[in-house]
Parts: structure tokens; C-alpha cells; sequence
């Protein structure tokens, strides 16, 4: 049996592409336009959307898979949670003005995530798109981070550097740390499934390059989130080597002798300077007056705002505050800055979002995906990102890499006929 070619396939991938370049550049928010926040990506973004629109309304169908289905049910009791927290803010009277600049954030991560699914390979496009992502913000950041490297640090509109910190394009260094989060595992699988000595080599030139981009933001969360996550995945390679189906005497030494013996001796070498490390950086972050304490009395009285509407929340604001709930800063944790927001409906939707996301990626046995994933969960603790568009491509790339492996498998069955 033989399958027909796809000829719309090049048209689906620039989509793809164009996709991902425009959710690379929404980190580029020096270069917004001042006093809106409209920038290059955003207006990528929305060509973007318009063009998926015509298509689809010519197509005159759209992807129906339970999937798409139930990612469209979670915006859309989203944003009645949204709505009735809004309400339910008006009557409590802690409404905030700043609704201006968190609800079209919202909308458009919901409108372009949403119109990215429906198209027919809404489910097997984001590996191309996360792809594009690292292919535009690699080369991007490593250009300006040399030029901050030989002392040029602001090229006309953009300050590369917040202190010691390399912000890019970005306005606060952590914004890029959340471009950077994810792709350097997304770039193991793009490695992986590289073909060619000279694909391969830019591949790892993007991989190394993304690191290095990550590394030089500064940022404790990326560290964190990075540590945790990379601990995991090896932990499953060894875990694989002793236990996977294609064991060889070659991975069972790996796993019993090589890599424990690595681990070992790489933790007696450097606990003494990691332990030192770790320590005057737990005093600096948690000391008096520091970040740190700021950063507990903020969650404190995020989660001290959300018991006054706790079903739907308050709708889109800032409602913490260091001494006090209500004085209009945002918690620094989007798990409590959602509950702010949509209440307990809004934040058992995330969770179940994120948990069928961790799911899919379990069942196609994606470690990579996986861990990637775990890397956003633990990274938004510590900051407000669920109005970045990237955050839901992020999560969106992790969720259908099990629909992916599936057609996959499936495709092959067809072939093999």
C-alpha cells in the first residue's frame, strides 16, 4: 500500500515556521512600540493568525480531535472564570486598572494557541515551531551577547545588559531566561533525529549556543529549573541503559559502572566548591531586606488575596503586595497569580492541562519532552509568565509529542503494507 505525498506539506511547514519566529521575537520587548505592548512578534503574530484564518475559512474544517477539543474547553471555562472573577472583583471593590495590560496578553496567547491547533497538523506542527524558536533566538542572542562581551551594550533602542545580567532584546533578563528554559532539551531531540555531519554540527552549535544564552542571564530560576530537569533525564538514561528494550552489554556497563563511577567522583571533586557556593547564595537571596523575603511576603499575600474570591478569583491584576494583599504587584509565582486570577476553577484547569501535557509525553516515552515540561513547572513558581504566548507553546510542544509518536507509529503501519 502506498501513502500519497502531502502537498500542502512545505505550505504547513513556512506556517510553522513563521509561527515560531513570531513567538521568538515576542521576548524582544525593548523594541515595543512605547507606551503599547505591541512589538515585532506581536505583529508576527497577528499576521500570522490572520493568514491561518483565511486558510481555514477556505478549508472550511478544522482539527476535531479531543485533544484540540479539550484544549478549547480550557480557554473557554478559562475565560468565564475570568469573567466572573472580574465581577466578583468589582464587587469586593480590589478591581484593578492594570486589567489593560494582562487581558490582551491573554487573548492573544489564547486566539494564536488555539488557532494553531486547529489547523490539520495543529498537533504535529510544534516540534517544527519550537525548532524555529531556537533556530531565531540562538543566533540572535549569541550576536548581541558578543557585542556586549567587547563592550557594546547598547545598540540604539537595546540595553544588553541589566547590571551583570544579558538581557538581549529583552527588557528583563528573565524574560529571556523563558525563551531559553525548555529549548535546550527540545535541541537533544532535534539532535537526536539530526541526519548528516553538517546538520548535526548546527544543531549542537544551537544547542551550545541556547545554553550559553541561558547561562549568562543570571537567573537563579533557570538554574534551578534546569538542575532539576537535566538530574531527571539522567536519571532515566540510566535508568533505560540497565532497563530498555535494546540493552547491550555496551549500556549495561554504562549504567552499572561508567556513569555511577562519573557521578561519583565528579560530586567528590566539586561538593566542597558547590556546597560553598550554594550557601553564600542562599544568604544573599534570603538575607534581610533581599529578594528573597520580598519574594515569600509576595506569595504570602498573593494567597491571602485569592481566599477573598477563592472559586473565580479576581480576574486579571496584580493583587499582592510586600506588607500587604491588594497593593497592585503580582505574586512572582503563576500558580498563585492564576488563583489571584481565575480561582481554584482556573487552577485546577492548569493543572489539568499541564498534568495530560506531562501525560502524552510520558505514554510516547519522550524523556526530553518530559523533562522539559518539568522545567517550565518548576520555573514558573518564581515568576508570572502564563500572559506569554511562549509558555503555552511550550506546553503545547510537550502535550502533543504523544499524538505525534502515535501518527507516527501509524504512518509506519500504512508503509509497511
Amino acid at each position: 500500500m502506498t501513502v500519497a505525498v502531502d502537498s500542502r506539506r512545505p505550505v504547513r511547514r513556512f506556517a510553522a515556521v513563521w509561527l515560531g519566529v513570531g513567538l521568538a521575537l515576542t521576548s524582544a520587548t525593548q523594541l515595543r512600540l512605547p507606551g503599547l505592548p505591541i512589538g515585532p512578534g506581536e505583529l508576527i503574530l497577528l499576521g500570522w493568525m490572520l493568514a491561518e484564518a483565511v486558510v481555514l475559512l477556505q478549508r472550511g474544517r478544522v482539527n476535531a480531535v479531543l485533544a484540540v477539543r479539550g484544549y478549547a474547553l480550557f480557554w473557554g471555562l478559562t475565560t468565564l472564570a475570568l469573567a466572573l472573577g472580574s465581577l466578583a472583583s468589582v464587587l469586593h471593590g480590589t478591581w484593578r486598572t492594570d486589567y489593560a495590560r494582562n487581558l490582551p496578553a491573554l487573548g492573544l496567547s489564547a486566539a494564536a494557541s488555539c488557532l494553531a491547533l486547529l489547523s490539520p497538523d495543529g498537533l504535529t506542527r510544534w516540534r517544527t515551531v519550537v525548532r524555529a524558536v531556537l533556530a531565531t533566538i540562538t543566533p540572535c542572542m549569541v550576536a548581541l551577547g558578543l557585542l556586549a562581551a567587547a563592550g557594546r551594550t547598547n545598540l540604539g533602542p537595546l540595553a544588553t545588559l541589566y547590571e551583570l545580567r544579558f538581557t538581549g532584546w529583552a527588557e528583563n533578563p528573565n524574560q529571556l531566561a523563558l525563551v531559553c528554559l525548555p529549548l535546550p532539551y527540545f535541541g537533544i531531540e532535534w539532535l537526536r533525529s539530526a541526519r548528516g555531519f553538517w546538520r548535526r554540527s548546527l544543531v549542537l552549535c544551537l544547542l551550545l549556543g541556547i545554553v550559553g544564552v541561558g547561562l549568562a542571564t543570571l537567573s537563579d530560576a533557570l538554574m534551578f529549573s534546569w538542575g532539576i530537569a537535566t538530574m531527571l533525564l539522567v536519571a532515566y538514561a540510566w535508568w533505560h541503559s540497565l532497563a530498555g528494550a535494546r540493552r547491550t552489554t555496551r549500556t549495561v556497563a554504562f549504567g552499572v559502572l561508567i556513569l555511577p563511577a562519573t557521578i561519583l567522583v565528579s560530586v567528590g571533586v566539586l561538593m566542597p566548591t558547590l556546597e560553598r557556593l550554594v550557601e553564600e547564595r542562599v544568604q544573599a537571596t534570603y538575607g534581610n531586606n533581599s529578594q528573597g523575603s520580598d519574594r515569600v511576603a509576595l506569595w504570602t499575600n498573593g494567597i491571602q488575596a485569592a481566599i477573598r474570591s477563592p472559586l473565580f478569583g479576581l480576574g486579571p491584576g496584580g493583587y499582592s503586595g510586600v506588607t500587604r494583599p491588594f497593593d497592585g504587584i503580582e505574586a512572582h509565582n503563576s500558580y498563585i497569580d492564576w488563583l489571584d486570577a481565575t480561582g481554584l476553577v482556573g487552577l485546577t484547569l492548569l493543572a489539568g492541562l499541564l498534568a495530560w501535557a506531562g501525560l502524552s509525553a510520558m505514554r510516547a516515552g519522550d524523556a526530553t519532552a518530559f523533562v522539559s515540561l518539568i522545567a517550565v513547572c518548576v520555573f514558573v513558581m518564581f515568576h508570572y509568565v502564563l500572559r506569554q504566548p511562549l509558555f503555552w507553546c511550550y506546553v503545547l510542544a510537550v502535550g502533543a509529542s504523544g499524538y505525534r509518536a502515535r501518527l507516527l507509529v501509524r504512518t509506519a503501519t500504512l508503509e509497511a503494507r
